[in-house]
């Protein structure tokens, strides 16, 4: 496998939430709309202004997401978090605030009983973020 990337689907939100992960993460942010995309020609206006695919590619990781449904999503699809194991404390602080701007603490972030930090916060959009941070070698 040469990588494994979160997609994410925003229902209506996708510029405005994967504009909100560039001001987190940097990186560079692109963006096609249904209008721009081969299936303009047989959509409503409506839907043409909608997210068809978007990529973040940042420094650690690439985000993809959309304004689409995910093809025959599960009802009762389990809970999924992002798990971020950070290059130091300064980072995972600084993330877990812009993440806890607007979202909800799920485990605040401190001292983890395995070493290092960890806290887990529900961002704006519902996305579940875990940041973790541990200078320590592996036991």
């Amino acid at each position: 496998m040469k990588t494994l990337n979160p997609y994410l689907s925003f229902g209506g939100k996708c510029r405005e939430a994967m504009s909100f992960y560039k001001t987190c993460f940097g990186g560079e942010l692109n963006i096609m709309t249904v209008g721009e995309s081969p299936m303009g020609a047989q959509s409503s206006d409506d839907e043409k202004s909608k997210i068809m695919h978007s990529c973040l590619m940042f420094d650690g990781g690439t985000i993809m997401a959309t304004d689409m449904s995910p093809c025959n999503a599960a009802p009762n699809a389990p809970t999924t978090s992002i798990a971020l194991d950070c290059t130091s404390s300064d980072e995972a602080e600084r993330l877990f605030k812009s993440f806890e701007d607007g979202g909800a603490v799920v485990c605040p972030l401190g001292p983890a009983f395995w070493g290092g930090i960890f806290g887990a916060v529900t961002d704006r959009y519902g996305v579940n973020w875990m940041m973790t941070f541990n200078d320590q070698a592996p036991a």
